[in-house]
């Protein structure tokens, strides 16, 4: 069954790559078919063992501070909590009004793989949302 997170499911198979590549005995291996690990993952993936495989967490947002900022005309420092926060990381920010902006550069500061300050002027009173975007083109919840 598939379902809305797809990160499991290229986890799993991952996971199982890495088992297929890494196995000290095939793990599949039948001198009457002729199939090992080693040219199951070229046969059925066009893999070779020496390829490499990458893949990227998604960052995660799990609290800010202020849990409240204050309305304000004039720039104010949101610390984002969370994980996965790579360098030159973009904030797309959702107004209250509905309309979007991004966060980059040096209203990115302090940035640690769990944590980064926002400098924002939140100069209306509603929601805001937060959405962290990693160069890699992986996003974070809001």
């Amino acid at each position: 069954m598939l379902t809305k997170c797809c990160n499991a499911i290229r986890v799993l198979f991952l996971i199982s790559l890495i088992s297929l590549i890494g196995a000290a005995e095939p793990l599949v291996s039948s001198p009457q078919i002729g199939v090992s690990s080693s040219n199951f993952l070229s046969e059925i993936f066009g893999l070779r063992p020496q390829d490499t495989f990458s893949y990227f967490v998604p960052p995660t947002i799990s609290s800010i501070s202020p849990s409240t900022p204050q309305r304000s005309i004039t720039d104010q420092i949101v610390r984002v909590n969370g994980t996965n926060y790579a360098s030159g990381l973009t904030v797309t920010v959702t107004f209250p009004s509905g309309g979007t902006g991004t966060l980059s550069g040096s209203q990115i500061q302090n940035r640690t793989s769990t944590s980064f300050d926002a400098v924002i002027t939140l100069n209306a009173t509603g929601t805001w949302c937060f959405r962290v975007n990693n160069p890699n083109g992986e996003v974070s919840n809001t």
